[in-house]
Order: C-alpha cells, then structure tokens, then sequence
C-alpha cells in the first residue's frame, strides 16, 4: 500500500466546551485581579478605642480608605501620627473626628453642651459625656488644616488641647493618611455610618462612606473562584477529547 492510500488523519473537532471554560476562567482571572488590587488600596488599622468608645466597637480594628485631603469633611473619623499636633513629641497613629474644617470658627460650647462651628450649634448625639463645658475654647481653623476630638470628650487628648497654640490645633492635611470607613477585617468588616450631626446643623460637606472594601472582597472571592471551577471544567473537557479522539483513531497495521 502506497503512502497516498492511507487515510487522511481524523480532524481535530473544535469544542465550544472548552472555549466557553477557557473564556469564563479569564474573566474570572481578571475579575479576581481587579478585586485584589482594590482591597490592596485600604489600609487595616489596630486602634485604642479609649477616646473613640463612644462610637468605634471593640472590635480593635479598623479599615481605612485613602481618601484625598480635599475630600475630608467634619464629621469624618481621620488617622493621622501623633506628630501632626504641636512640638511633636510623641508619634504613632490615632484616629480622631473632624469637627472643624480650614476657615471654620469652632467654639465650646452654646447651652453649655453642644459646639457651634461658624456660629451654628452641632447636637453630637454620639458624644459622652454629652456636656463638656469646662472645655470652652473658640478658635478658627487654619487653611490646610482640620480641627479634631475624640468622642470621648472627657479623654481625649486632642485639637481642644493646642487650641491656645500658633497652629490653634488644627492637624495638617499632609498627615493624615486616611478616613475610617469600617471596623473588623476586610472580608467580615462592617460598615460605619457617617454621622449627619453637621448637615443636620445646616453645615455644607457630608462624611465620607465608602463600602468599596466589601466590594473588592466579592471580586477577589468570586473571581477567583469562577476562574478555579473553569479552569478544572477545561481539563476535564479537553482530557475527554483527547480520549474520545484516540478512541476514533483507525488501528495501526
């Protein structure tokens, strides 16, 4: 028999199994990858809940979003180093909320218990104790800077403190790192509302809310999972072509 007499090959037969697995595994790949990169861009931050008690759960955890300077608002619970306030003695991180912004005239207290920024009184249900009187102080906040307080108010080491210094306490834009947006770890976090205090006061600039942590999460776990399962679905597909070819191949003489 002549080599012209011997069967053509079979052909291979295009399997449109394999190419949708192949097809969903990138997408989940890409998916997956998208998810990390944005969970990569908080920050997880183990806090001293002593000055935030009043508010922070004891959970000893928070998430924090690097949000821009100029995108800080009062009401925002910021970290920052310690060495941001005068003299800079002391350094570490802490976390504290903005109750004045750049331009603000911030004063302790009207009726006794409640601060007025630019002359408007701010009802702090958040606060304890809820008076703070013998803190009375009045400053207006530097450009580029924020004035800050715990909201445990009577344990607060804080902006009220330096309030009589040449920076009149306010905390430099450049040395805070971001805004506190959730507590717990990325995968089980919850997260924290923003307080309407200062809107509900007539004051322009709500809190920052970001629940783009829990986003990346589902991304990262969902994804990633999609490209494993058709990642094996394309094995498993492409193993039993084989074996169904070899099956059809005619028998050697």
């Amino acid at each position: 028999m002549t080599e012209s007499n011997f069967p053509p090959p079979p052909r291979r037969r295009f399997s449109r199994r394999l190419a949708l697995a192949l097809v969903l595994a990138v997408a989940g790949l890409v998916v997956g990858i998208v998810g990390v990169v944005k969970v990569l861009g908080y920050e997880t931050f183990d806090y001293d809940r002593t000055t935030m008690a009043a508010t922070m759960p004891a959970s000893g955890k928070a998430i924090v979003s690097p949000v821009p300077p100029s995108a800080l608002h009062r009401g925002d619970i910021v970290v920052f180093d310690l060495s941001a306030y005068p003299g800079g003695k002391a350094s570490g991180p802490t976390m504290k909320r903005v109750i004045g912004v750049g331009g603000d005239t911030v004063a302790c207290c009207e009726a006794g218990t409640r601060l007025t920024i630019n002359g408007k009184a701010v009802t702090e249900d958040y606060v304890r104790p809820a008076g703070y009187a013998d803190q009375s102080f009045s400053v207006k906040v530097p450009e580029g800077t924020v004035f800050v307080a715990g909201d445990q108010r009577d344990s607060s080491d804080d902006s009220r403190t330096y309030a009589t210094a040449a920076s009149s306490g306010g905390i430099p834009l450049g040395k805070i790192s971001g805004v506190v947006v959730g507590t717990g770890s990325i995968f089980s976090a919850q997260a924290l509302d923003p307080t309407k205090a200062f809107t509900a006061a007539g004051l322009p600039g709500t809190p920052v809310r970001d629940t783009g942590y829990r986003t990346g999460s589902w991304f990262m776990i969902g994804g990633l999972a999609v490209f494993v399962v058709a990642l094996i679905a394309a094995l498993v597909v492409r193993s039993s072509g084989r074996r169904r070819t070899a099956g059809e191949d005619p028998p050697a003489r």
